[in-house]
């Protein structure tokens, strides 16, 4: 797998479309959404950027084969899935600050678990340098796409989005199936 697709798959994971919601929340409430978008992409890039060097090490501490963690994180991606295919609003009306806004969209929203773990283990498979591209391709990407949202924000239909996110649901699910189970495969034989 080259470095292409892995930044489409890092895209799919970062799923900024699901992010939409609280940056619609922001406008709502008057907040500064370009500040608020950059900022989260800034913090969440760093993030992921940080756990590519540290996953390696974790491993070591902790004793964790790479199989094992394909097969944890491939639970974590499905989960990850499943929550996006049945999306139901959330109900963050008392998220009224900026700061909160931000450190939500950076971590869980973009970096989470799934994110993270998908990280550590094409950082084994593919080397660091091409993780570090396909990482910084796929932010590109986010932040492209937050930055239409922030000039189109305003005349976005949610339901559009909702069914997106539904979608890019699906194939996340699919996608963590086909890791738990190489996972659980090379762990058994």
């Amino acid at each position: 797998m080259g470095i292409l697709e892995t930044s489409i798959q890092l895209f799919f994971l970062l799923n900024p479309l699901a992010s939409l919601p609280l940056l619609f929340l922001a406008l709502k409430k008057g907040l500064n959404v370009r500040s608020i978008a950059l900022r989260a992409v800034i913090i969440a890039f760093s993030i992921a950027l940080t756990f590519i060097f540290i996953g390696r090490f974790l491993f070591e501490i902790f004793g964790i084969t790479l199989d094992s963690f394909k097969a944890a994180g491939g639970i974590i991606i499905i989960l990850l899935g499943i929550e996006m295919v049945l999306y139901r609003e959330k109900k963050n009306e008392d998220i009224s600050s900026a700061r909160a806004l931000v450190s939500i969209l950076a971590t869980p929203m973009l970096t989470g678990p799934a994110t993270l773990s998908f990280l550590t283990i094409k950082s084994f498979e593919l080397g660091l340098i091409n993780v570090l591209i396909s990482l910084l391709l796929a932010f590109i990407g986010v932040s492209i796409v937050f930055l239409i949202f922030v000039l189109i924000l305003s005349k976005i239909k949610m339901e559009y989005i909702e069914f997106i996110s539904k979608l890019f649901g699906l194939f996340i699910t699919a996608f963590g199936i086909e890791m738990l189970f190489a996972g659980v495969k090379k762990l058994i034989f």
